[in-house]
């Protein structure tokens, strides 16, 4: 665009220019929650226990013939299973601002001024 005084004329030069901007906008969102697996546990547990024994042994002759024994428990133990949570792990939640460098490649333009000398014959 040229414009013209009494002076001479002038050519406006121009160049675009680049105006960043930046807007937080939401990118996920996170839901955090604990599950309770049941799993069966098998635990031997040796136990004790007394019992009357009673034996009836049949003699025939100088010979000692069939033996009969009857047991019968008198006392035993009982296994009494008690179950309480204990802490093995943990789990830390919180939120940080993390800075990072992008780099944004856009085309511009720009104009210049060509000079073209003519010769002029004398």
């Amino acid at each position: 665009m040229a414009h013209n005084n009494k002076h001479g004329s002038k050519i406006l030069i121009r160049e675009e220019q680049l105006n960043i901007s930046r807007e937080k906008v939401k990118m996920a969102e996170v839901a955090v929650h604990k599950e309770t697996i049941k799993e069966v546990e098998t635990i031997k547990v040796p136990i004790t226990r007394e019992e009357i024994v009673i034996e009836k042994k049949s003699i025939n002759g100088s010979e000692v013939g069939e033996i009969e024994t009857i047991r019968i428990p008198i006392k035993g133990e009982r296994v009494e299973i008690m179950k309480y949570p204990i802490q093995i792990g943990e789990v830390s939640i919180h939120q940080e601002e993390v800075h990072d460098i992008k780099s944004i490649n856009e085309m511009i333009r720009k104009e210049e001024i060509n000079v073209v000398k003519e010769q002029t014959e004398r």
